[in-house]
């Protein structure tokens, strides 16, 4: 089992062809079709491609062949920010940098607390 499955289906979530998205990696039609049927697989390099150009992770390519330690709602979540355009990415990264600290600082806290009490070590 390969990842041509996962392969066609990120293609045509982005509405490329075998023809376009080859153009987009600088490899033949050909080469995508014998990824997409298992015939062979792709390069490192060409791997690389792939998911700049089909903006997926690796999990999203070998899904089912590879058990990811990222939870469902990790996953869920990804995929939803990469269907996201510029603003909506922009926007969620403020919001995720901004919650970030928050929760930094109130570890800090804690800290400082559990220091106040004599309970650090």
């Amino acid at each position: 089992m390969g990842i041509g499955k996962n392969l066609r289906a990120l293609r045509e979530r982005l509405g490329y062809t075998q023809e376009t998205l080859a153009e987009k990696i600088g490899i033949t039609s050909a080469a995508i079709g014998n990824y997409e049927r298992d015939v062979s697989h792709p390069r490192e390099d060409i791997l690389y491609k792939l998911f700049e150009v089909l903006n997926c992770e690796p999990n999203d390519l070998f899904g089912g062949l590879y058990k990811s330690t990222a939870s469902n709602d990790e996953r869920l979540h990804s995929e939803k920010y990469r269907e996201l355009d510029e603003e909506g990415r922009n926007r969620v990264d403020i919001c995720t940098e901004q919650e970030l600290s928050r929760c930094l600082q109130g570890a800090h806290k804690d800290t400082a607390l559990k220091i106040d009490a004599g309970e650090a070590q």
